[in-house]
């Protein structure tokens, strides 16, 4: 695995459920690293929408808080993404939790998914420390001693992914293979096959098309007018269309979407 430059974004969130299609970010924490030192950006998102009682349970976040102190996403997210620039990304467990949350959330503003250089410290601890228990944040602050002087907020976890990356490149984390069938960047989430490229084409232009759709043991022909792509558990795909037919939206499984007419 390359090293990366000393110039990059550690970034953490906090969101309102731990579901990628129905939750949202409500606190957005990043921190620019370079030679001249840190900057931060830190900020509630209201985002109009329940936060469940595990979530606040773990971070304390209030639908009161998001009302009275929260920023819009469109202009948050905005904010941030001109914060990261073209920088490599550091999230920790952000392979299977923020860098996903992040893409459906530009990919709903509207916003172009960069093409930004993504890790993740969680991974790479398992390759450098393999002998740790867990390699959770709190147990890899407790492994590194490490003290996370907010956790579970996202600035205080920032701070602390900071600290367990500035461990892991002492320890040359770059003599680890990295695992080439994980995202490598941003832009990697979203890889739609040129077979529906068409999708993207009616999106942009708002338009209808007609696909075929595999159904159990049952191809349809269905009219649809999509809206945007989300990824969705398992990392699949799903596009968010309104079905002409019924005038409702819908999820359609892009790996069932066998054409496009």
């Amino acid at each position: 695995m390359k090293k990366i430059d000393d110039n990059f974004v550690v970034l953490d969130f906090e969101t309102s459920g731990l579901d990628y299609i129905t939750d949202r970010i409500i606190e957005i924490g990043a921190i620019l690293h370079n030679k001249s030192g840190t900057k931060e950006m830190s900020c509630l998102v209201n985002q109009c929408i329940p936060i469940t009682e595990a979530s606040i349970k773990i971070h304390g976040i209030s639908e009161r808080d998001l009302l009275t102190k929260g920023r819009q996403a469109d202009e948050a997210f905005k904010e941030l993404m001109d914060f990261i620039g073209s920088r490599p990304i550091i999230a920790h467990n952000g392979l299977k939790f923020d860098y996903v949350f992040l893409v459906n959330q530009l990919t709903r503003l509207g916003i172009a998914i960069p093409d930004n250089q993504i890790l993740d410290s969680c991974v790479i601890s398992r390759q450098v420390i393999p002998e740790v228990r867990s390699f959770s944040l709190a147990d890899l602050c407790l492994h590194f001693d490490i003290t996370n002087t907010d956790p579970h907020r996202a600035i205080g976890d920032c701070y602390a992914t900071l600290a367990i990356w500035h461990k892991l490149e002492k320890m040359d984390y770059s003599n680890q293979a990295y695992d080439q069938d994980l995202p490598q960047r941003l832009s990697d989430y979203i890889k739609i096959p040129h077979h529906l490229y068409g999708l993207k084409q009616a999106i942009r232009t708002q338009s209808d098309i007609e696909i075929k759709y595999q159904m159990k043991d049952v191809q349809v022909t269905i009219r649809i007018k999509p809206k945007r792509i989300i990824l969705g558990p398992a990392g699949r795909l799903y596009c968010f269309a309104i079905c002409l037919k019924t005038a409702m939206e819908k999820q359609y499984r892009l790996d069932r979407i066998k054409q496009i007419e």
